[in-house]
């Protein structure tokens, strides 16, 4: 949509340029309405009263987009890709709000991630549209009758500071008796070249609360406990005198001396810092408010106290259940739930939420299935993918290391594939045929970028100024191929496009892509197969799993795989690595490695994590740099998709056609989960298995060599061991 078709005639506004952060008001007569409804943005982030009430308790809106155009620099190489440009528009009901006579509105701007990489100007619209009792509409648009004047936020850098004076202007600014005579009147400003879309992607919220725990009180200070490790914000109060400063830090972790840890050998979140300037009020409450934080520990002076912890997130609710004797797949699960949800924010699904904070398209690609398994994120990720589609460079066929673009570190395989990878993935869980259609030319397009960045039907470079990664994070330094990789990704993507053109009616494209898929697989085994052993790339860092997994190798490679896992008992892999070792095993009959590599207790392991105090998963297997990257816990779904079995037919999508296939393992005699409304839990005794069914649909259950139709309903399923 075009800005005129949302905001009609009502005006892009800002006060001076000089402040990133702004307060603006106006005031608006209204008759008695039958209907009231405001349409607004605020770049970066806003928060909007009428006549003193908070129009929602949405916070970072509206979401993180490639807002307008920008120009990006990378060690002095100037960016030639070209992005495409949107801006999100909230829209609210606010009839319970209003008065008949003269109303108030006021909205603060924050600068949000729109100063951090666009270097814009804070800028406000908005358009009301009043219903009266005959139906007639009525518009009241932004203009430049709005006054505004500096915040008491001197500073919000989003991820990393935020600093609040309240000795600039009072708290109850937002009131209607407000006087705001000192006020300056607005200008009009540029409204942003990009396209508008009302926001359906859901907001951030307030998802819980905490009570913290005092670990350490020293002489100006106190160090505190949220017993997690989350992303929110602390909410303080006190009654220090005018002009005391109150200072909050925040750290994923904490030294051997209990103080917090800003070493990044251990914890790379970056120094966190909310500081609020007080105004001698008695009773003053204060928190960070176009910002969140990302850490379990936090220090406040003493001149305060905590009030208590919010838990900030995308509101998305989690879709899924697991419980078992397990306790390591017990924490494995809830810390990935916890990861992932610290890392939504404003429409994205970040690598970390304290550091970087970027969308990056491999480590979004990787737990996409994992994530639209376990939580209700459907509207989440039709956003992303719109990102996605934006940040592709329609010249080159590009795809960008981060969406929204960002300039950042990648590779065109793993990072770029979810161009193809992230949209199937849709299709699979929600059947949304209008995504394969949409994103089908575009796939085709990033074949071609792969193709002139290879040699020998290997992919073997990307962008002069990019790394070209294969995997990453792997727990030695990295040794598996990065042509390797990428063309195991080009591989993989091209199986998914010859998917897709059977789905959406273009199989005419098939039997070229077959002979181009022919020449990669050869690529592969020419340049990495060893004859000799059955190897490809020596079996180094799962690398014979990324052949299995697009079915070359021979019995050996496998054989292989199996004997290296048995022995060393503990993965080597990266973030691509561990998800296709672990799928590979379940699915070429080895369950029971796969469930002990998940569970193992060796040094490269999730229970290392555990014994370490760990509440999120981390970047790193020894835990260096961040404590909250959600990336390897995409091996999150084969708990349910395997253990518990809990699956969708092959060849069907959205779920429609569900089968119930559990694999038992020794090591595990009970286990329940619930996922796309079906349940499952099995208990092992000496004697028998029992299991117990649920589910809103027909599904067919398989166990062993017996397969059952089961009708909607509850069923108890016994069988002798």
């Amino acid at each position: 949509m075009t800005h005129k078709e949302i905001f009609q005639n009502a005006a892009w506004v800002a006060g001076s340029g000089d402040y990133p952060q702004q307060l603006i008001r106006g005031k608006f007569s209204a008759g008695k309405a039958s209907g009231a409804r405001i349409t607004i943005t605020g770049l970066g982030f806003f928060e909007c009263y009428i006549n003193g009430s908070r129009v929602s308790n949405d916070k970072f809106v509206p979401a993180w987009t490639d807002y307008e155009k920008t120009e990006r620099y990378e060690r002095e190489h100037k960016m030639t890709d070209e992005q495409r440009h949107r801006v999100f528009c909230m829209e609210y009901d606010i009839l319970p709000l209003l008065k008949e006579g003269e109303n108030t509105i006021a909205v603060a701007l924050g600068g949000g991630w729109y100063q951090k990489y666009y270097s814009g100007e804070p800028k406000l619209c908005f358009l009301i549209r009043l219903t009266d009792e005959q139906g007639a509409e009525h518009r009241i648009g932004s203009d430049t009758n709005l006054v505004w004047h500096p915040s008491y936020i001197t500073e919000s850098r989003i991820i990393r500071s935020e600093i609040h004076d309240y000795n600039i202007i009072g708290k109850d600014w937002f009131l209607p008796d407000f006087d705001a005579s000192a006020w300056q009147s607005v200008h009009t400003v540029t409204t942003p070249e990009a396209a508008f879309a009302i926001q359906r992607c859901p907001a951030d919220k307030v998802a819980r609360t905490i009570v913290p725990k005092l670990l350490r009180r020293n002489k100006h200070y106190t160090v505190y406990d949220a017993g997690e490790n989350i992303t929110g914000a602390v909410v303080i109060k006190t009654g220090a005198p005018k002009g005391s400063e109150v200072e909050l830090l925040f750290s994923e972790e904490i030294d051997n001396s209990g103080e917090l840890s800003f070493d990044s050998s251990n914890c790379w979140g970056g120094r966190q810092q909310n500081l609020f300037i007080t105004d001698g009020s008695e009773n003053l409450t204060a928190k960070a408010e176009f910002m969140w934080n990302g850490f379990r520990y936090f220090s406040l002076t003493n001149n305060a106290e905590p009030l208590f912890v919010e838990v900030i997130h995308t509101d998305v609710a989690v879709a899924s259940t697991w419980k078992s004797d397990s306790e390591i797949l017990n924490w494995l699960n809830d810390a990935f739930l916890r990861t992932q949800l610290a890392n939504m924010h404003a429409g994205i699904p970040s690598d970390c939420p304290h550091r970087e904070g970027r969308g990056y398209t491999g480590d979004g690609q990787n737990t996409a299935d994992a994530v639209m398994l376990t939580l209700n994120a459907k509207q989440f990720y039709e956003k992303w993918l719109e990102d996605i589609y934006d940040c592709q460079d329609l010249t080159t066929g590009h795809v960008q290391y981060t969406a929204p673009f960002v300039i950042s570190g990648g590779g065109p395989g793993g990072w770029g594939g979810a161009v193809a990878i992230v949209p199937f993935t849709f299709y699979q869980h929600y059947g949304d045929v209008a995504v394969l259609k949409k994103f089908f030319p575009r796939i085709e397009l990033f074949f071609q970028y792969l193709e002139t960045h290879s040699e020998n039907n290997l992919v073997v470079s990307d962008e002069p100024w990019a790394w070209c990664l294969g995997d990453w994070c792997t727990p030695e330094k990295i040794t598996i191929p990065e042509p390797f990789v990428n063309n195991y990704f080009y591989v993989k993507t091209l199986e998914i496009y010859m998917k897709i053109a059977k789905i959406i009616g273009q199989e005419g494209k098939i039997p070229q892509t077959e002979a181009t898929l022919a020449l990669k697989k050869q690529a592969i085994v020419s340049a990495y197969f060893k004859a000799e052993t059955g190897d490809f790339c020596e079996n180094v860092q799962g690398a014979n799993a990324f052949a299995l997994d697009i079915g070359l190798g021979d019995g050996r490679t496998l054989q292989n795989m199996v004997d290296r896992y048995t022995i060393t008992a503990m993965y080597d892999t990266g973030i691509f690595g561990t998800d296709i070792v672990t799928r590979v095993l379940f699915e070429k009959g080895y369950a029971q490695l796969a469930f002990d590599l998940l569970t193992s207790k060796e040094r490269t392991s999730f229970h290392s994590q555990i014994i370490q105090g760990a509440t999120t998963l981390w970047e790193y297997w020894d835990g260096k740099k961040s404590r909250s990257h959600p990336m390897f816990g995409a091996i999150v779904k084969y708990l349910y998709y395997n253990l518990l079995g809990i699956r969708q037919k092959e060849g069907t999508a959205g779920f429609s056609d569900i089968v119930i296939a559990p694999t038992l393992v020794d090591g595990m005699n009970y286990c329940e989960g619930s996922v796309k409304n079906t349940y499952l839990k099995y208990v092992k005794t000496n004697r028998d298995i029992t299991f117990i069914i649920e589910s809103r649909q027909s599904v067919t259950f398989i166990y062993e060599n017996e397969t059952r139709a089961l009708p909607a309903g509850r069923h108890e399923l016994y069988f002798a061991r």
